[in-house]
């Protein structure tokens, strides 16, 4: 890592994927539930206890896309 770069914040620590890897996955793919980002990811697919940083991750994404879409199940990004 550079003297100007970032840490990278580990958003699932089971497998070690990075928010930043999630935000890149959630734009290359047009994600919009928890299931789509473990899919692409992994993320969420170890103990869940990063479900809710990536349902707030994906929540945050959609509503500042206008393109996209809540899905129509919301069960999906809303279920624990």
């Amino acid at each position: 890592m550079g003297p100007r770069e970032k840490p990278r914040r580990t958003i699932c620590h089971c497998l070690q994927v990075s928010e930043e890897d999630v935000l890149e996955a959630i734009f290359a793919h047009e994600i919009r539930d928890i299931e789509d980002i473990t899919r692409y990811t992994q993320a969420g697919d170890g103990c869940t206890a990063c479900h809710p940083a990536l349902r707030k991750l994906c929540e945050k994404t959609i509503s500042r896309d206008p393109r996209r879409s809540a899905p129509k199940d919301n069960s999906q990004v809303l279920a624990a």
